[in-house]
Parts: C-alpha cells; sequence; structure tokens
C-alpha cells in the first residue's frame, strides 16, 4: 500500500558545485549528481528520520539508526543494486567511490548476492525518463526514482525568463510506515539541500 510525491528539484547550484569539487580530483574519482543525491539523501533522513524503516511481520515497525541504500544500476540487460552501507560516515568524494565500486562489483562475473538496505534510489534520466514510480522493495519502506535534468523556464526576479536545469523526484513510500505528511517532509528536506547542497559538505 504505497503512494507517490513528486517535486521538481533545481540542481544549478549542485552542478556549480560539483564541477568545483571535480577539479581537484582524478577523472576516475569524480563525483555524480547521482552520488550527490544519493548523500541528500541521506541528510534528509537525519532530518525526518522515519523514513529509514521498515514494516515487519505483526505490524511492527523497525526503524533504522544507519542509512544504507541500495543504487540501481544497469548490469547487461538487467538491473542490479547493490548496496552503500553506513552513508552516513561518507563524504561526497565516499560515496562516489562506493557508488563506482558497487556498480564494477555488480556487473562482474563474482557479483556479490543482494544485500537489502533500508532506502533505493534509481536515477532513469541517462535514459531520457522525465519520471519514474519507483518500486518499493520489502521490507524497506520507501524508494527515489530520479528522471533526467531538463532546462525549464521560469520568471526571472528582473523580468523575462531564465533558463534552470530541474529534474523530476518521486518518493514512493509505504503508508503504513511513512503516512503522506511525513513523506512530503522528507521530500521538503531533500529538495532543499540538492538546491543548497554547500552543506553537504560539512
Amino acid at each position: 500500500p504505497h503512494y507517490y510525491l513528486t517535486t521538481d528539484v533545481d540542481v544549478g547550484a549542485a552542478a556549480a558545485l560539483l564541477e568545483e569539487v571535480n577539479a581537484a580530483l582524478p577523472a576516475d574519482e569524480a563525483v555524480a549528481l547521482n552520488d550527490l543525491i544519493i548523500k541528500a539523501c541521506e541528510r534528509a533522513t537525519r532530518a525526518v528520520p522515519a523514513v529509514n524503516a521498515s514494516w515487519l511481520d505483526g505490524g511492527v515497525v523497525r526503524r533504522y539508526a544507519r542509512f544504507d541504500v541500495n543504487v540501481v544500476v544497469g548490469v547487461g540487460a538487467g538491473l542490479a543494486a547493490p548496496a552503500l552501507v553506513d552513508v552516513g560516515s561518507m563524504g561526497l568524494a565516499d560515496v562516489a567511490k562506493a557508488t563506482k565500486a558497487a556498480a564494477a562489483a555488480a556487473a562482474g562475473d563474482d557479483a556479490p548476492p543482494y544485500a537489502a538496505g533500508t532506502f533505493t534510489v534509481q536515477n532513469l534520466g541517462a535514459f531520457g525518463v522525465a519520471s519514474a514510480a519507483p518500486i518499493v522493495h520489502t521490507p524497506q519502506a520507501c524508494a527515489l526514482a530520479l528522471g533526467a535534468v531538463v532546462e525549464t523556464l521560469a520568471p526571472a526576479p528582473d523580468g523575462g525568463f531564465v533558463a534552470s536545469p530541474k529534474l523530476a523526484a518521486t518518493l514512493a513510500a509505504d503508508h503504513r510506515v511513512v503516512d503522506g505528511a511525513v513523506g512530503a517532509q522528507w521530500l521538503a528536506a531533500l529538495k532543499g539541500l540538492v538546491e543548497a547542497p554547500t552543506t553537504l559538505l560539512l
């Protein structure tokens, strides 16, 4: 019994921050927008911890202190969702390294068995998908899907219009664990963190 909430997120400030961060890193260690959003998900969950939870047998809700995220990646003709463990202990560069390592391991011949995190993130923007409704994987309570970054026109303060890069972020949540108000609070926290991303460096 899950529901969906979608918001548009301006990623202009995030792109500018990543350009500055990546200028100091080797090309093979570059931090992607997806890495930044994964870190923002962890920070948003600190603000709204009810999202980092599971529905267990007997109607028990279990909340987790640690944020472990399954990141959906393409593997051949299919998908895999390797887990990044304890994202709260990682900086942006650490998240980038862990994501690359997890994706490489999932694509290998000796891919590790599936490990369930406490949250799932899938980014379909590379396929040109504008938005998506993610599937919540039991026993998790939430999953986030990201769409493609598109230039969107918005009114400028001094008149006329200005283009800004935005993507659609859709949260799917199990209503037994996370009601609509809590889901909306979490999504607003995520939007705020991505649109003012310097706090993610702290």
